[in-house]
């Protein structure tokens, strides 16, 4: 019955309270690529738009690239400096 209630509110115009159920219906739409644009609802269709960018970023390769696991060998390569006077410019 509740799946029934969320494809009413998403032809309607009224605002649905937020709830975890709704979320997980918008998650349920943007897996099996069902368009934003056959919603009505607009607060429906920003959710929707927002998990498929969620979904994007997820699966994004940088994403992976970014878990950078910081070693003693690469943090020695840093030089970290108390003041502004330790800072030596002609080593660029």
């Amino acid at each position: 019955m509740e799946f029934m209630d969320f494809i009413q509110l998403a032809t309607s115009r009224k605002k649905p309270t937020q709830t975890d159920q709704l979320r997980e219906f918008c998650n349920y739409l943007s897996q099996n690529k069902v368009p934003p644009t056959l919603l009505t609802n607009s607060y429906m269709r920003t959710v929707l738009i927002a998990s498929n960018i969620a979904q994007k970023i997820e699966k994004s390769p940088a994403r992976e690239a970014s878990k950078v696991v910081f070693t003693p060998e690469k943090m020695s390569k840093f030089k970290w400096l108390n003041t502004i006077k330790d800072v030596d410019f002609d080593d660029e």
